[in-house]
């Protein structure tokens, strides 16, 4: 008698509704499949809720139920007389689309980084243009890495156009010369092409140190903004030496970027 189902949970979006597949005879079916499909798909599986998966956008949750579970966690079939269907297969697909998942496009954005080699003392955050469409192609927008533990934020950015991996720590090798998104320190910023970060206008008091779902960050009016971070070395410095000199001389660069 088949006992076992596999429930498979997106991360996102937020909520997603359980899906499984099955049955299987045994337990060790049931894990069999999950092994083989892990060696396959072009998304990551999950099988301990404790641990983050690399990208959220990419990644499923997987557990073993008995029939009785799955059907307490929200299995139902027009087989046995239900009116819609959770259970959607016998075998887990290998393809991101088959579940719901956005295909990857395999696409990274890799540019020059300053020279670490120079010795320097200060770093200057510069502010970019408030309107994105002046900073970003819809490309690299896309392609921005996520870094952050809220998967709140991560459904939100995904609704903002940022598409690109998401993850809870960066590393320095892995975000080296590409855009940002989320709270990085000015050591790892500097790697950066830009960082972004949401600007949460409204926050209330109340709201203050926690994290906010989707739905209170449109409410906060929440926005992206990004910036750059640069460390004050070698032709930087002498830039930002001559613009500490006299208000005026940023209008006499902009002048000559204009006469270009």
């Amino acid at each position: 008698m088949a006992n076992y189902y596999i429930s498979l949970k997106r991360y996102l979006p937020i909520n997603s509704e359980l899906i499984f597949f099955g049955p299987f005879d045994r337990k060790q079916d049931a894990d069999s499949e999950i092994e083989n499909v892990k060696k396959e798909a072009d998304f990551e599986i999950v099988t301990d809720e404790n641990v983050s998966p690399k990208d959220f956008a990419r990644a499923v949750l997987v557990e073993v139920l008995t029939q009785t579970a799955a059907r307490r966690s929200g299995m139902k079939s027009t087989k046995i007389g239900d009116k819609k269907d959770t259970l959607i297969g016998a075998t887990i697909p290998t393809r991101a689309e088959d579940i719901g998942l956005s295909p990857s496009n395999g696409k990274t954005i890799v540019t020059p980084i300053p020279d670490k080699n120079k010795s320097s003392n200060y770093l200057s955050v510069v502010k970019e243009s408030e309107s994105e469409d002046d900073i970003l192609t819809d490309f690299e927008k896309s392609e921005a890495i996520i870094v952050t533990p809220h998967i709140s934020n991560i459904d939100w950015l995904r609704q903002q156009g940022i598409h690109g991996e998401a993850t809870m720590k960066a590393r320095p090798e892995q975000i080296e010369g590409k855009t940002v998104v989320g709270k990085l320190t000015y050591r790892l910023g500097v790697l950066d092409k830009r960082v972004g970060a949401i600007d949460i206008a409204k926050l209330r008091v109340t709201q203050s140190g926690q994290t906010l779902n989707t739905k209170e960050l449109y409410e906060a009016d929440a926005k992206l903004r990004w910036y750059r971070v640069i460390e004050e070395m070698g032709d930087w410095r002498k830039l930002f030496l001559y613009l500490d000199k006299n208000p005026r001389n940023l209008k006499k660069i902009l002048e000559l970027i204009e006469k270009e």
